[in-house]
């Protein structure tokens, strides 16, 4: 392992630069922070490139000592590269996965929701509910971002990525996969308990403002609904995405 102690250090000052959606994308990396990120990316069988600590003890406990590049950083500087407030201590540049080719089998549609965590809670809950992958619309939040790479809890480095460029484009892919579209509406749908959710289908999740595009919308086979309690507002749309994973799961399986 090496010592770093000046922030001018060439290795350091390219890790910053992953703190910026820039910057990662330049890069082909992004970081993932705390033992369990690390052994997570590293069991997916990701690339981590060098591993950043605040200490030798740090090091060690994450599992890395004997692996990656390590280098020990004083508290002042490892501070600018964590994230957390309460930073185990060790942070991974991580070489992001191949963009994939749409897999066969079910998929969820990200179509241009902002809030990272609900971008990771739903690539968290479609590993956990068996889909095949995630399609990302442009204008979505960063999927290797910090927080989602948090909120994703490791499903991020299991789950494939499949980006596009709109919701047309997002569509056109669906369609050629032979992915039936089912859109999440908040209104007017098919109760999503008798939906046919078997087979290959893909869910639309919208934008939490703004709904899912007209041409996704238009696009879909069918539109289902989560009946709510009168004079709610609305379902966050991790936990609505995650309703419908889980009930696509349970059809699934009887």
């Amino acid at each position: 392992m090496d010592y770093i102690t000046s922030a001018s250090n060439p290795q350091l000052k390219r890790a910053m630069k992953l703190k910026t959606r820039k910057g990662r994308e330049q890069a082909g990396a992004f970081l993932a922070e705390g033992g369990k990120l690390i052994g997570e990316a590293l069991d997916a069988g990701l690339t981590v490139r060098e591993v950043f600590a605040r200490s030798e003890e740090a090091l060690a406990a994450a599992g890395v000592a004997d692996g990656p590049r390590g280098y020990i950083l004083p508290e002042q500087l490892f501070s600018r590269l964590a994230e957390t407030v309460h930073s185990q201590g060790v942070v991974a540049v991580v070489d992001m996965p191949q963009q994939a080719a749409l897999p066969t089998g079910s998929v969820v549609v990200l179509d241009r929701l902002q809030d990272p965590g609900n971008v990771g809670t739903i690539l968290r809950s479609a590993y956990a509910a068996g889909l095949a992958g995630a399609v990302i619309v442009k204008g979505t939040a960063d999927p290797y971002s910090d927080k989602v790479v948090r909120a994703a809890a490791g499903a991020l480095f299991r789950l494939p990525l499949t980006f596009a460029e709109d919701g047309q484009a997002a569509l056109e892919l669906l369609t050629a996969a032979g992915i039936r579209p089912v859109a999440a509406v908040m209104d007017g749908g098919v109760v999503y308990t008798q939906a046919d959710l078997t087979g290959n289908v893909a869910l639309l999740v919208g934008n939490e403002g703004g709904g899912i595009s007209e041409a996704l919308l238009t696009g879909a086979a069918e539109k289902v609904t989560i009946p709510m309690q009168a004079g709610s507002e609305s379902l966050n749309a991790a936990v609505a995405a995650s309703v419908l994973m889980f009930e696509k799961r349970r059809q699934d399986i009887g």
